[in-house]
């Protein structure tokens, strides 16, 4: 695992060992490892609501920097009129932690990376003709994202709200949000 990979970093003064230590703080019985293996989860349904055009779902689980890049794919989608024939990922690999941080006055985030593979096929909403992609077209895509803890205490139950990333090095590696 990913967390497994960052043992050297957390015994020093990381961000990602403050960062774990802040959440300790908050909440004792916090556990890097099982939000690692829990980050997979989240992101499957993130994204399987983005595919479902399920805005509801998306905004309660989303900080707003995240919830205005689903906003603006989905205001695209329905100004083009289509939507994914396919409303599920194909398959998708554990979440691997790639750190955490605390930025100035906030909670600890912590960066995720993440493979899947999806059916890139639109199809028009009209007609469900194929406008763009392919039944067959299966993509490998690796998208970067960052859980912190949820600040809404009405939404407990979610526990942690997907943001953009906000690691510029990251940017290369694939998707962000």
């Amino acid at each position: 695992q990913g967390s497994v990979a960052l043992i050297d970093k957390v015994k020093s003064e990381s961000g990602t060992a403050k960062a774990i230590k802040e959440m300790r703080k908050m909440d004792p019985t916090f556990d890097i490892y099982e939000l690692e293996r829990d980050a997979r989860g989240i992101f499957n349904d993130i994204y399987s609501a983005f595919l479902q055009g399920d805005l509801e779902r998306i905004e309660k689980q989303c900080g707003d920097m995240a919830l205005g890049y689903f906003k603006v794919l989905l205001k695209k989608r329905e100004a083009d009129k289509v939507e994914p024939m396919f409303k599920e990922l194909w398959e998708t690999e554990s979440a691997e932690l790639v750190g955490g941080q605390i930025p100035e006055n906030k909670f600890p985030m912590f960066t995720f990376t993440i493979r899947t593979q999806e059916i890139y096929c639109n199809v028009s909403k009209k007609d469900q003709k194929i406008v763009d992609g392919a039944e067959d077209r299966l993509m490998v895509c690796q998208y970067n994202f960052v859980l912190t803890p949820h600040q809404n205490p009405d939404l407990e139950e979610i526990g942690f709200v997907l943001t953009p990333h906000q690691n510029p090095d990251l940017e290369e590696i694939g998707h962000g949000w």
